[in-house]
């Protein structure tokens, strides 16, 4: 049972990242770029570990590192997306859907 939980909680986590890139990048060209940070959040808290390579130019080049924190922010979202998932998954199997009385008789 923990194996498929795990495995659930993985694949949440990629599609809750795989959904909030679009959004985030749909609200960036809306004009909304705090609501569009909320969406990309990965992308920005690696992005100070960037180191500024000027190359002549006032704008910073940084190919090789930009790209390799790409790919660890892809990474550091899915982990945190498929933890978030795997605590509710558990959280969701042990607490009932409702707050009801639907496990108890009805007494009338």
């Amino acid at each position: 049972m923990t194996h498929r939980k795990v495995a659930a909680s993985l694949a949440l986590g990629a599609l809750i990242f795989a959904l909030s890139m679009p959004i985030g990048l749909l609200f960036e060209l809306l004009g909304l770029s705090k609501v569009a940070a909320v969406f990309m959040w990965p992308f920005l808290v690696l992005k100070p570990l960037i180191p500024c390579l000027p190359l002549g130019n006032p704008m910073c080049e940084g190919d090789a590192f930009a790209s390799g924190m790409y790919r660890w922010s892809i990474a550091l979202a899915i982990g945190v997306y498929a933890s978030l998932s795997y605590v509710l998954l558990i959280v969701a199997r042990r607490r009932p859907l409702t707050n009801g009385s639907s496990d108890r008789g009805v007494s009338a």
